[in-house]
């Protein structure tokens, strides 16, 4: 993931002369929510599981409120939930009923 348009770039020139890979530009197709806080752990458990909580560093692919949702834990205390942009919406509507009940 990046916002650097040359490190796609970069990336896709390596890609095209390999047999054994690709690479395909998700932009605009997945979108990333982002979570923080000390409760974002409680949030993911009642939305999913705690099989759905990434360590720091880590990756899990998970079911959230129905989706297949990437969650990625690249710095502490902070949980980024990779998602695809047409089910966003859904996903947002569960995290505001969720955080209502807390």
């Amino acid at each position: 993931m990046t916002a650097d348009p040359s490190g796609v770039a970069t990336v896709g020139a390596f890609a095209a002369t390999r047999s054994d890979g690709c690479l395909i530009d998700q932009t605009g197709g997945i979108l990333s929510l982002v979570l923080s806080g000390a409760r974002a752990p409680d949030l993911l458990s009642r939305l999913g599981s705690t099989d759905s909580i990434p360590a720091l560093g880590e990756a899990r692919t998970s079911r959230l409120a129905e989706l297949p949702v990437m969650s990625l834990c690249t710095r502490p205390a902070e949980i980024l939930l990779l998602v695809e942009r047409v089910y966003v919406r859904h996903l947002v509507g569960w995290i505001r009923e969720t955080v209502a009940d807390f």
